[in-house]
């Protein structure tokens, strides 16, 4: 109870009026005063404030006022905000404000002639927006245009207000909602809040304390559209003096809350590590973290279009760019390969030679030691890879260790002395010529020996197969177009990329083996199992004769006979010298003669697809090339 001394009236008057004018404040200082207090329905505000959404234009928009207010800012960023007020007479804004932002026009009746209230959306087509116009986020969903502003705030909050606006809580927050005046603690989920009524008949006034979280608006309503509104910015935890509109009675309370916003915690800055000196390589690069060098690529020697590898040696070959893993039963190699690189490979056996073939020739690196490992291998001039070439030795078996014998057969005795052989006298050997055929004259001369022809076909190791030949009747034809099919009417190749030194094929059935014959020698590749192409086969000088050997397979009985792997044979000129060698040439001709005369009713070597003349498989006449 406040004690009051004898005094005058007016002494009296002006005391209640400091006492009370000091309450006012104090419980303004002590819960924090709301930012604006409600005010008679009908009244138009003296400043609105607008939030500005781009929907992902991604830069500042200008605003230009295109009536008589004051702008507090002429440029906003994306969720920025702008206020627009009413002149120095403080009468309040006109009936219309109007702005231009990022080229586009938007008005807002300010006249209180429409529905105005916080939370609504304004753009371009949007001037008089209904009661329940959207929110900003139904804005955003495929919206084409890239300018919409947000009422935020009004002063006062409910200008215009005529009993018809209904304002809810701002995006981003949660609203707790008292229904009548009954003081208590009320929750919402995680937040709590001590709500108190008062005034007359404790119904006038609400009051809040003890909130948990911060409170962003209050809205005092005593009819559903019929409210007060209270903003805080910067958001409270506690207020009072709250009155419905009109001063009724407070039917509903709506409190508006939102969580803290955390206080991030700062990222402790790393000790950077010292990185330690590593010595050079020995190419004068810098050495790696892992302090292991690179393997040095070796520079390649081009040569030309000769993918064979170094005599018994066994060859890989991989055709095109396609990372992988390759093998033929003995040799596993893994690729990678990167635009025209062979980028890396690792392989199961050491690879003594590697050739890189592209179109204008053949990059041929060679290891010693052998390696298991490399990288970073082209093609000359960086061209295109078309066959990737892979050499390598068979490991040889560990031998199975023996008795140690004495060289006239007999076991070592233990002491691992043999006793000494009786020595045989040497006869003197009768001087020959070459070949054994002749004796030199009185001088030591021996007779030139005739040169015999090289016929050498793939029947010599191929015999009792059957044979497609191309001669070199047919070659020049070949050398002039490239391309070519040949066939007996059961096999049927065609010879592509034909250069004089190398050619590529491809068949209708499999393939055993194919003799490239040059004049002094000849190459031959064989292929288990059968093949029906392959590509840039030769044998390192001009091709002057060509045969395919095949059979028709029968129908597979029994145990399947097992086929050692593909091997390339290298014949050279003295393969075709001697009397042995021409005795044996001879009747292996004689032998494919019958073999042909017994076929020729069914095999007849032609170009395929066309009707040219008609001979044997080993006619010498000219081929007619199909259109191929």
């Amino acid at each position: 109870m406040l004690m009051v001394s004898r005094a005058p009236t007016r002494v009296r008057a002006v005391r209640a009026l400091i006492l009370l004018a000091f309450v006012v404040a104090s419980s303004a200082l002590v819960f924090g005063a709301p930012s604006h207090e409600a005010v008679a329905k009908g009244e138009r505000p003296s400043s609105v404030t607008f939030r500005y959404h781009d929907f992902g234009a991604g830069s500042p928009a200008s605003v230009v006022l295109t009536s008589g207010q004051t702008l507090s800012k002429s440029s906003v960023a994306d969720g920025e905000t702008f206020t627009v007020s009413g002149g120095p007479s403080g009468k309040g804004l006109g009936t219309t404000v109007g702005f231009t932002i990022n080229g586009y026009q938007i008005k807002v009746h300010t006249s209180c002639s429409a529905p105005i209230a916080i939370g609504y959306v304004f753009d371009d087509a949007v001037e008089k927006p209904a009661p329940d116009a959207p929110s900003i986020e139904a804005y955003g969903s495929g919206r084409g245009n890239p300018a919409a502003v947000e009422l935020t705030d009004m002063d006062p909050a409910n200008a215009c207000a005529e009993g018809s606006v209904v304002v809810s809580c701002p995006p981003g927050s949660s609203a707790l909602t008292v229904s009548g005046n009954n003081s208590g603690t009320y929750s919402q989920g995680s937040f709590s809040v001590q709500v108190t009524f008062g005034g007359k008949s404790n119904k006038k006034q609400v009051s809040f304390s003890n909130a948990n979280q911060d409170v962003v608006r209050l809205i005092a309503a005593y009819k559903s559209d019929k409210s007060s509104t209270y903003n805080f910015n910067p958001p409270v935890r506690s207020g009072s003096g709250f009155t419905a509109a009109d001063d009724k009675d407070i039917k509903t309370t709506t409190i508006c809350f939102q969580p803290p916003t955390p206080t991030p915690t700062p990222t402790p800055t790393p000790t950077p590590t010292p990185t330690p000196t590593l010595p050079p390589c020995p190419d004068g690069s810098t050495m790696p973290p892992s302090g292991v060098c690179p393997t040095p690529t070796p520079t390649p020697t081009p040569t030309p279009q000769d993918l064979r590898c170094p005599v018994n040696y066994s060859r890989l070959a991989i055709q095109g760019t396609t990372s992988g893993t390759y093998g033929d039963g003995t040799l596993s190699v893994q690729v990678t390969y990167s635009g025209n690189t062979l980028v890396a490979f690792n392989s199961s056996l050491g690879i003594r030679e590697l050739l890189v073939a592209g179109n204008s020739g053949v990059n041929r690196y060679q290891f010693d030691p052998a390696l298991t490992s490399g990288s970073n291998f082209n093609a000359p001039n960086n061209a295109s890879i078309t066959q990737t070439v892979f050499c390598y030795k068979v490991p040889k078996a560990t031998p199975t260790p023996t008795i140690p014998h004495c060289p006239d057969g007999s076991t070592m005795p233990p002491g691992g002395v043999c006793p000494t052989p009786t020595p045989t006298p040497t006869p003197t050997p009768t001087p020959t010529c070459p070949g054994g055929q002749h004796t030199p004259d009185p001088n030591g001369g021996c007779p030139t020996p005739t040169p015999t022809p090289n016929l050498r076909t793939c029947l010599w190791t191929n015999s009792g197969k059957s044979m497609v030949e191309v001669h070199s009747s047919s070659l020049g034809s070949l050398s002039t177009t490239g391309n070519g099919t040949f066939g007996d009417g059961t096999l049927s190749v065609h010879i592509s990329s034909f250069n004089g030194l190398t050619f590529s094929w491809s068949s209708n059935i499999g393939v055993d083996s194919v003799f490239v014959r040059t004049s002094g020698g000849g190459q031959e590749y064989t292929y288990s199992p059968e093949a029906k192409g392959d590509t840039n086969l030769g044998a390192g000088a001009p091709i002057t004769n060509l045969t395919f050997c095949y059979d028709v397979d029968p129908v597979a009985t029994g145990t399947p006979k097992v086929t050692p792997p593909p091997t390339a044979m290298l014949f050279g000129e003295g393969e075709s010298g001697g009397l042995s060698g021409l005795m044996l040439a001879l009747v292996t001709i004689a032998a494919a003669a019958a073999g042909l005369v017994t076929l020729s009713a069914r095999r007849r070597l032609q170009p395929v697809g066309g009707s040219a003349s008609v001979g044997s498989a080993w006619s010498t006449q000219s081929i007619r090339r199909s259109g191929g």
